[in-house]
């Protein structure tokens, strides 16, 4: 009977050698072999084992030949019973006693150095392993797993990638498909059949590869059935469940499979899956408490410190955010947060270095624009927004940034189209309605302070809400409130403190209420900020032309007006309305006769 249940249990086939060991232990309960095998699937089986370290310790007579075999039961016994240090230091003293055929030590301490959140130290445990037996499928499928774990999805491909067993071409589809390679997938899982059967696993990324092929409903199906029928990977297929069910619609019921799928103290994905979701709409609060919860069980999942870092941006905790991003380990994140927090050039730096072609995507196209403009590169910025509006023709986003860089040369036509255009493609996105009333300024509808105090609210990201009182500050100043105006534009400015449009904002307010150091200060800021807005130039060099009327010296008078000449000129360069462009085209030759003049 015991020897049937070795047969099941070497199979894979815990259920039924149970059956075989509890008959066996019946008749002989402290047989060796047997009380091991029983403990063994009933660990594998997720089944209770109370007591069980105290009958494995007390068995006596134990064959050396099965020594290894008891310190690995050992090991796992205490991680179950939370004893992990216990655990570690039995596999590492064994490990010690003898190196070199420490093979199966070697993969049992990585398996439970990955199960209490140290994947980096797993990896290295895991290659000692793969180094005693580079041919070894147990422990090659151990790196393999922990790449997936750490994000390494393309190191993983191109280091296995001649290797032919069905764990490590499963382990391949996996990664094809975190990259949404599903024809790859396919091939992959193709290799993984036993007998012309898919393992559980498998099945999980063909329905994932069906849903994402335009066959959502058959995929939930399978993986529904799945979750039934299936004695293993319970909570990988309640997390690709969970999140099928969320690009489905079927948020309440995502939560009650991902929320199962959490409590298991290894899980990091689907504590990510639902941070994510909570992002979307529902509590940043516990958004940040998943997503710390799937960075603490696995430091090394660069997604979850992305959305980490996502959040953390959006609620202005800028510094927190680029930490969160490096950890992430993607440069196109990174180069986001350096953008907010106005280092400019490193952010272009960085953003070159980005694994993803910039050409090719139109969220990174849109980033390079932005950055651009910092840099004084206005007609490369304007022509990366129009290269990221052809790849994303539906992007809000992009929109509201085409909307912007008509706003820097004041052509309200082309912003009132770009704006309106972004209210269309997502009523969501609290920038086309901001934008679409900034561009009606000074004739915005009388109902405008509502809607725009309404979309600050509703804003999670702190540039939509700055933006909103930037535009709200310029809205009350046109009414003449200027109490208001300063106190929206000051708003503005410590909410998006590298923001040139909220300091040239707040400068405007100040030099109407007559603080004109202040005022002159906030100009330059802005202009150092977004060098590109000819605006601002042009609101500088008005700024600076009254200036001169109220200048205590001729020296002073004088500086104002150079400075005045040389802020249109920058202004022309840009462009503006026609009216403005001649207007200033007649200001220009006066201002330069009197500085010949003196």
């Amino acid at each position: 009977l015991s020897g049937l249940g070795e047969y099941y249990r070497q199979s894979g086939d815990c259920t039924t050698a149970l059956k075989f060991y509890e008959k066996a232990s019946e008749l002989s309960p402290l047989q060796v072999e047997n009380v091991l095998g029983r403990r063994e699937c009933q660990l594998d089986l997720g089944q209770g084992a109370a007591h069980a370290l105290d009958e494995i310790q007390e068995l006596k007579n134990f064959p050396s030949s099965l020594s290894d075999r008891k310190i690995l039961l050992e090991s796992r016994l205490l991680t179950v019973e939370a004893r992990a240090p216990e655990a570690k230091a039995l596999l590492r003293a064994a490990i010690e006693s003898n190196p070199s055929t420490s093979y199966e030590f070697y993969l049992s301490l990585s398996d439970l150095e990955r199960r209490n959140g140290s994947p980096l130290e797993a990896l290295t445990v895991a290659e000692k392993a793969l180094a005693l037996d580079p041919k070894g499928q147990k422990a090659s499928e151990a790196v393999a797993r922990l790449y997936l774990q750490k994000g390494s999805y393309r190191e993983l491909l191109s280091r296995f990638s001649s290797t032919s067993s069905s764990g490590i071409q499963l382990t391949r589809a996996i990664a094809l498909a975190r990259l949404k390679d599903w024809k790859g997938t396919r091939a992959a899982l193709a290799k993984t059949q036993v007998e012309g059967k898919y393992p559980a696993e498998a099945i999980i990324y063909l329905a994932l590869a069906d849903a994402a092929e335009g066959h959502a409903p058959e995929a939930q199906k399978i993986l529904e059935q799945l979750l039934i029928s299936s004695k293993k990977s319970k909570n990988e297929i309640r997390i690709a469940l969970g999140q099928l069910y969320i690009s489905r619609g079927s948020e309440g019921q995502a939560r009650v499979l991902l929320e199962q799928a959490a409590q298991d103290s290894s899980d990091y994905e689907a504590a990510c899956t639902l941070g994510r979701l909570e992002m979307k709409g529902g509590d940043p609060r516990l958004a940040e408490r998943w997503l710390l919860q799937a960075v603490l069980h696995n430091p090394l999942h660069s997604e979850a410190w992305r959305a980490l870092g996502q959040l953390q941006l959006e609620r202005g905790q800028r510094e927190e955010a680029l930490k969160s991003f490096r950890l992430g380990g993607m440069s196109e994140d990174i180069a986001l947060a350096l953008y907010h927090l106005g280092r400019f050039d490193e952010a272009n730096t960085e953003l070159g270095r980005s694994e993803v072609p910039i050409e090719s995507s139109a969220e990174l196209q849109r980033l390079k624009a932005m950055i651009l403009f910092s840099i004084g590169k206005g007609k490369a910025g304007f022509a990366s927004l129009e290269a990221s509006n052809k790849l994303n023709p539906k992007s809000a986003e992009t929109f509201c940034a085409i909307g912007m860089a008509f706003g820097r040369s004041g052509n309200t036509r082309g912003m009132v189209q770009a704006f309106s255009a972004a209210i269309r493609e997502s009523s969501r996105e609290p920038c086309g309605l901001v934008g679409k009333i900034f561009a009606e300024l000074p004739r915005a509808p009388s109902s405008s302070l509502t809607q725009l105090r309404q979309a600050r609210e509703k804003s999670s990201r702190f540039w939509d809400r700055a933006f909103a009182d930037a535009v709200l500050s310029a809205l009350f100043l046109e009414r003449e409130n200027i109490g208001e105006a300063e106190s929206y534009a000051h708003s503005s400015v410590e909410q998006a403190p590298f923001s040139g449009l909220s300091h040239a904002t707040l400068a405007k307010v100040l030099a109407r209420v007559g603080k004109q150091g202040d005022a002159l200060k906030e100009f330059n800021t802005a202009l150092q900020l977004d060098p590109s807005d000819g605006v601002a130039h042009l609101g500088l060099a008005d700024f600076l032309s009254r200036q001169v009327l109220s200048a205590n010296s001729a020296n002073s008078a004088n500086s104002d007006r150079r400075r005045a000449r040389d802020e249109y000129q920058a202004f022309l360069s840009i462009g503006g309305t026609p009216a403005e462009v001649k207007r200033v085209q007649k200001i220009i030759p006066v201002l330069r006769k009197r500085l010949s003049a003196q």
